[in-house]
C-alpha cells in the first residue's frame, strides 16, 4: 500500500518537493548499438539527490505518479520472441513429404498414427523471417518461405521440389494457399499445423489465419501437434482459403516495467509442512515489477499514447534507489516486445518527495524527556 503519513496524527509533511522528468529510448545506454532495442532502456542519473531514497528508518516519502508515455508503435509482429514465425506441413498419407531437416536432404516424413517409425523430428516446417509486416508483406514472406523450405514430394531418388505460387493475403484479409506441381502417383491433401510443441512451442494460428480447431486427429498426432489447415490436393493450383482472417497485430496490450515499481501481484507460496500452498487466501503477496498497463488501440505503423485522465490512481511509492532507471515493455504474456531499432519512446513522469517529522505535541514530549535526563 502506498503510505499517507498525512492520515497519521502523529507525523507531519514539513517538506514536499516534486520534479518532472522526461526520458527517451535515446538517452538509453546502449542506444548506439546494432542490437539496441527501444523497449528495453537503461538509463543514468547523475542527480543522487533525486534518485537515492532514504533507508525504512527516515523519514522522507518517494513516490513516482506516470504522467504520459507514448511512442512509435514500431516492432516485429513476426518473430521467434512470440514462437509465430513458424509452421509445419504434414501429408494425409503421412509419409508423401520429405525435406532437408539438420542438414539431411531427402529427409521423409513419418507421421502415421500408430506407425513404429512415427516421429515429429520429420515433420517439414517452414520458418519465416523476423519482420513487422503488413498483410501484404506477410503474404510475399509466407510465399518466399514456402519455396525456400525445400519440401517436396518423397522418392527414394531425392524427390520432386514442390512450387509454390498464388499463396499470399487477399483482398479479405485471409490466407490463400497454393502450389503447381503434382505428386507423381498419389493424391493427398495436406495438413498445415500453426501449433506445436516439440521442443520448442510454436503458435502461429493468428498471424496465418489458421483455427485451432480445424484439424483433428486422433492417438499420437494430437500429443504433439495440433491445429491446422487442410489444402485438398483438387484446389492445389486455384488454393484454398483459411478458415480466419490474418491478424497482424501480435501485440494487443502493452505492460510497462521498471526496478523501482513494485505493485502487489499475486498471492503464492509454500505452507508449513513445505508443500505448495493450495489456499491462495494463506499465500503470502508477491510484487511485481510493472508500474502500469494499457491497451494498444492503434494499428502497426502508428504512434501510441498512454495519457491517464486519474494520473495518481497509478501513482506508486519508490521503495529503491534508481541511480540507474530500467524501463522494458512486454505484451500481456510477459514476453519483452522487440520494437526495431529506429523507434523512439518517449516517458514523462514526476518525482515527489514528502519530509516527514513528528508533530508539536511528540516534540515537546521528547523535548521533555530529554531535558530530565540532564539532572
Amino acid at each position: 500500500m502506498l503510505r499517507n503519513p498525512q492520515q497519521d496524527p502523529n507525523q507531519t509533511v514539513v517538506k514536499s518537493t516534486k520534479h518532472f522528468i522526461t526520458v527517451t529510448s535515446a538517452d538509453s545506454n546502449d542506444f548506439t548499438s546494432a542490437s539496441f532495442n527501444p523497449a528495453d532502456c537503461r538509463i543514468i542519473f547523475n542527480n543522487t539527490a533525486m534518485t537515492h531514497v532514504n533507508s525504512s528508518k527516515d523519514t522522507t516519502i518517494t513516490t513516482i505518479t506516470p504522467i504520459t508515455f507514448y511512442g512509435d508503435l514500431y516492432y516485429y509482429n513476426v518473430s521467434p520472441n512470440y514462437k509465430n514465425h513458424k509452421f509445419r506441413i504434414l501429408s494425409s498419407t503421412g509419409n508423401a513429404l520429405s525435406s532437408t531437416i539438420d542438414g539431411v536432404a531427402n529427409t521423409r516424413e513419418n507421421s502415421i498414427v500408430g506407425d513404429a517409425g512415427y516421429d515429429v523430428a520429420t515433420f517439414p516446417t517452414v520458418t519465416l523471417n523476423e519482420g513487422m509486416y503488413n498483410a501484404a508483406e506477410l503474404g510475399a514472406e509466407i510465399l518466399r518461405a514456402l519455396n525456400a523450405s525445400t519440401i517436396r514430394w518423397y522418392s527414394g531418388g531425392g524427390g520432386t521440389p514442390i512450387v509454390w505460387t498464388n499463396t499470399g493475403v487477399d483482398g479479405d484479409g485471409r490466407l490463400t494457399l497454393a502450389y503447381a506441381t503434382n505428386h507423381p502417383t498419389l493424391t493427398p491433401n495436406l495438413h498445415f499445423y500453426s501449433s506445436y510443441s516439440n521442443g520448442e512451442t510454436i503458435d502461429s494460428s493468428r498471424i496465418l489465419g489458421m483455427s485451432s480447431a480445424t484439424i483433428t486427429q486422433a492417438g499420437d498426432i494430437a500429443k504433439s501437434v495440433y491445429g491446422g489447415f487442410i489444402l485438398l490436393y483438387a484446389n492445389r493450383a486455384a488454393g484454398t482459403k483459411t478458415p480466419k482472417v490474418v491478424d497482424i497485430r501480435t501485440v494487443q496490450q502493452i505492460q510497462v516495467h521498471s526496478n523501482i515499481a513494485g505493485r502487489t501481484f499475486v498471492k503464492k507460496g509454500f505452507n508449513a509442512a513445505g508443500g505448495f500452498e493450495i489456499n491462495a487466501a494463506l499465500r503470502p503477496l508477491t510484487n511485481t515489477d510493472i508500474l502500469f498497463s494499457f491497451n494498444v488501440g492503434v494499428d502497426m505503423g502508428s504512434t501510441f499514447n498512454f495519457e491517464p485522465s486519474s494520473p495518481e490512481i497509478y501513482t506508486q511509492e519508490v521503495q529503491n534507489n534508481f541511480d540507474e532507471f530500467r524501463i522494458y515493455l512486454t505484451d500481456n504474456k510477459g514476453q519483452t516486445i522487440k520494437f526495431i531499432n529506429q523507434a523512439e519512446i518517449t516517458f514523462t513522469f514526476a518525482i515527489n518527495r514528502q519530509y516527514i517529522v513528528p508533530n508539536s505535541e511528540d516534540r515537546i514530549k521528547n523535548l521533555m524527556n530529554y531535558n530530565s535526563y540532564q539532572h
